[in-house]
Parts: structure tokens; sequence; C-alpha cells
């Protein structure tokens, strides 16, 4: 019975552990992919301060929204 516990706790650390290099991990990735969404915003408003045609304006103005929408979702 002692063997068991000993076997228990064991993989209880080793589960906790495991999780939070996950959770570390994913925070990374998330933090990585907002600074991403953030320069590609970045990137369309500085296009947007630029003379564009009318059409121009609407498939940019779409793709800001989009990102935008993203951004909101993902970085909070």
């Amino acid at each position: 019975m002692e063997r068991f516990a000993a076997m228990a706790r064991l993989l209880t650390l080793t589960l906790a552990v495991a999780l939070a290099t996950g959770e570390a991990h994913g925070a990374q990735d998330r933090d990585a992919d907002c600074r991403k969404l953030a320069e590609k915003i970045r990137k369309i408003e500085a296009r947007m301060r630029q003379p564009y045609t009318a059409a121009q304006g609407v498939r940019l103005d779409a793709r800001l929204r989009e990102l935008k929408r993203e951004r909101y979702r993902r970085c909070r």
C-alpha cells in the first residue's frame, strides 16, 4: 500500500511539472502571436495613411477589422 501511495505522489508531481511547463510555453507562444498581430495591424494602419483607391480601402479596412477581432480573441 505504501508503494502505491509513493507512486501516486510521484505521478502527481510529474503531472504538475508538465502542466506548469506547458502553460509557460503556451504563454510564450501567445505573446509571440500577439506581437505578430500587433505588427500586422501597425503595417495596415501605416498603409492606410498613404493614398489608396476605394477598392484597396475596402480590403484594408476588412483586413484590419479581421486582425483586430483576432487580437481581441487571443490577446486578452
